[in-house]
């Protein structure tokens, strides 16, 4: 009897260690392009279906002009952290490139959505495991964005 609990907790031990969205222990870096109603795994640098606060870092949804993008969190009013880079008038920075993309950690009250995403965008946010992801929005239209990402510098600024 001892013998097929050890056995059935070995087994089951490996789930108890996922997070609820899934990926590895890092995260992942490259490009990844997603719609509306789709979302981001920043640990897996999968596209995900039908994303929503606990499957997905970043979630896509439609703004009306554009696609908004917001963070996941745990639950559907707490996102966590990310910074958008506000500039002077509270007007979104955009940058020519990712590495020029600042990597200043957000702090626990910046959890706004960015209500219209444009290329040149950038961002560090707090992905579902607690690494941060270092990301720029290469392109973006009304229904789709492409976003280079990648671990963000373990000591972020």
């Amino acid at each position: 009897m001892r013998t097929a609990v050890l056995a059935a907790v070995l087994a089951l031990a490996p789930l108890a260690a996922c997070d609820s969205a899934g990926g590895g222990s890092h995260v992942t870096s490259g490009t990844v392009t997603f719609s509306i109603e789709q979302g981001v795994d920043f640990y897996s640098g999968q596209v995900v279906d039908h994303a929503n606060y606990q499957n997905a870092d970043l979630i896509g949804t439609s703004s009306g002009t554009g696609v908004k993008l917001a963070t996941g969190g745990p639950s559907p009013t707490e996102n966590r952290p990310v910074n958008w880079f506000l500039g002077t008038g509270g007007v979104h920075q955009t940058f020519a490139s990712l590495a020029e993309v600042p990597t200043t950690r957000p702090d626990s009250t910046m959890t706004a959505s960015l209500v219209k995403a444009k290329a040149g965008n950038g961002f560090v946010l707090e992905a579902h495991g607690g690494a941060y992801v270092h990301g720029w929005i290469q392109s973006a239209d009304g229904q789709t964005v492409t976003i280079q990402f990648e671990a963000a510098p373990a000591e972020l600024e």
